[in-house]
């Protein structure tokens, strides 16, 4: 049965945790009317490897398998694994094109690409797009004080943190220097205010070792929705006056200020938010 099945592919592989998915085939009831008796003791497993990755295909005839057929198989995976070999290139190709090898977070060329695609796709269907604009504060001091490398741990483990708790479908970008720009879809002010601000003091509590020595460091954050007569440039230009308002009003903030969204913002209009702060 197909638990069974799934538990000899786990075993087979070594996975313990549960991250594993079978796809079945003709689950339905056979074309033939008739049920069909498989053996688990006939479960065929192949293997192709390369360098970059390793997969396994894994076949339960419902017939005797020939010599013949095995050199069908090996045929076929000899083609899959140039398919897979050439897909693992053209990524490692994207990536050094869009990816900061230093943060693992998307490039600024990057952002230009997926961000036109999200604002037309928020506009085509009338939903949400928010953009947050945050830095380190006094990033410069660290640099001075404890050397470059530290500055450089310092962004590695604020990046990584950041990018293991952000949703799938936000983009998380190196926009330059120790600013970032967080690009969330289908999300209004007040939540990605509070995105922002939990992110905020998620990095505040960061203890960040380089070198033997704990780095402390907190972050200013501007953020802005996407309103009816913006282009990304606005988009981008209102989260940068947000994040000045943050600076300038002490750091280690996010502007707008949470305590004047407390109240219910999923039916105000964008026109009301200008008047917030």
């Amino acid at each position: 049965n197909n638990a069974a099945i799934l538990n000899i592919i786990k075993s087979d592989l070594g996975v313990t945790d549960g991250a594993c998915t079978v796809h079945h085939f003709d689950d339905d009831s056979p074309r033939s009317g008739n049920i069909l008796a498989l053996e688990l003791k006939n479960l065929l497993s192949y293997r192709v490897a390369d360098a970059d990755f390793t997969a396994r295909l894994y076949i339960l005839p419902n017939r005797n398998v020939m010599p013949y057929h095995h050199d069908i198989v090996e045929t076929i995976l000899k083609v899959v694994g140039t398919s897979l070999s050439h897909c693992m290139i053209i990524k490692r190709l994207q990536d050094t094109v869009v990816i900061d090898p230093l943060t693992l977070c998307y490039n600024r060329r990057a952002l230009d690409g997926f961000i036109d695609h999200a604002i037309a796709s928020t506009r085509r269907y009338g939903s949400d797009l928010s953009a947050v604009m945050f830095d380190l504060d006094n990033f410069k001091k660290i640099n001075d004080t404890f050397g470059h490398q530290a500055g450089d741990d310092v962004l590695k483990t604020v990046s990584r943190t950041i990018l293991s708790t952000i949703r799938k479908c936000d983009y998380l970008v190196r926009y330059g220097g120790d600013e970032f720009v967080l690009i969330m879809p289908e999300t209004k002010l007040g939540r990605a205010v509070d995105v922002a601000d939990r992110l905020r003091k998620i990095i505040e509590n960061l203890a960040i070792q380089s070198g033997g020595t704990c780095i402390r460091v907190t972050a200013s954050c501007g953020v802005a929705h996407l309103k009816t007569d913006y282009d990304k440039n606005l988009l981008l230009q209102d989260a940068d006056r947000r994040l000045y308002d943050a600076k300038t009003r002490g750091r280690n903030r996010t502007m707008p200020d949470m305590r004047l969204l407390s109240f219910d913002t999923s039916s105000v209009p964008d026109s009301a938010y200008q008047y917030l702060n």
